[in-house]
């Protein structure tokens, strides 16, 4: 199906997902580990990608970037969720976007979070990405990352279209696998495109489900055929444990700049 494009909603939805799919950042970071012994809670590492955010050059007021942050942890069975990220004018001290992380973001011990910034239209700010979390103790920890906006001549992706079946079958056994399908575009070519990103809401509750990745690889394990062609596919697999739901997809492109595409919202059934 091809579905009209709408403008991301202000607040931006959590997109929490298994890869970190930017350059690991070189900036400056600090956390707050001394105090606790080794049988608490502590950050190793907080990681901010990518370090330095192009703002969009033209006329808009704001900019939507994507970014992605990953916080390593020692003992990360002492957190307590949800974790909490915002992003701050270090000078100013302002607070543009704040985050909840929840448990289903937890691999092992660490936190990955992709999500979009919405920064206003300025020559350069310096940024602070900020993680605060909590022990089951009731005690805080916190983590920082330095990032730098500036603006650039870099024009955004395109999502052209999305193409999957309206609904699909939970079966009774075995596994039925559906294909998802997105066209997209760039002005500076499809390698700038990291790729494109589905945020998972179920509608009636709307609790995050997680998010599914389309890649342009080439790779026939997520369903791709042809690397580079602007074409980008993941496969689902339905199996009889499955749910049936209606779920809410916002689905964006993602360039290698940290530039988000404008956000096309939908729908997908599975049923029995």
């Amino acid at each position: 199906m091809c579905l009209t494009p709408m403008k991301r909603p202000f607040l931006v939805a959590l997109a929490l997902t298994y890869i970190t799919f930017f350059n690991a950042c070189t900036g400056p970071s600090t956390t707050n580990q001394d105090g606790f012994s080794s049988n608490e809670l502590v950050i190793r590492s907080f990681v901010v990608s990518p370090d330095t955010l192009l703002l969009l050059d033209n006329s808009a007021e704001i900019s939507e970037i994507g970014f992605s942050a990953t916080a390593t942890f020692e003992n990360a069975d002492r957190l307590a969720f949800p974790l909490f990220i915002y992003v701050e004018d270090q000078a100013s001290g302002d607070i543009y976007n704040s985050y909840e992380v929840t448990e289903a973001s937890l691999n092992d011990q660490s936190v990955t979070f992709n999500g979009i910034m919405t920064l206003p239209k300025a020559g350069l700010i310096d940024l602070r990405v900020v993680l605060q979390s909590s022990m089951s103790s009731g005690s805080f920890l916190r983590a920082e990352q330095s990032v730098l906006a500036k603006s650039a001549t870099n024009e955004p992706p395109v999502l052209l279209e999305i193409v999957y079946p309206a609904t699909a079958t939970i079966p009774a056994t075995g596994q039925n696998a559906v294909g998802f399908f997105a066209q997209a575009s760039d002005p500076q070519g499809v390698n700038d495109i990291l790729g494109v990103y589905m945020d998972i809401f179920t509608k009636s509750t709307q609790n995050f489900d997680g998010q599914l990745v389309l890649l342009d690889n080439g790779n026939p394990a997520n369903g791709d055929q042809i690397a580079g062609d602007g074409i980008y596919t993941a496969v689902v697999g339905l199996t009889p444990t499955s749910t049936p739901r209606t779920f809410e997809l916002y689905t964006y492109v993602i360039d290698r700049q940290g530039l988000s595409s404008d956000t096309l919202k939908s729908e997908f059934t599975t049923l029995r």
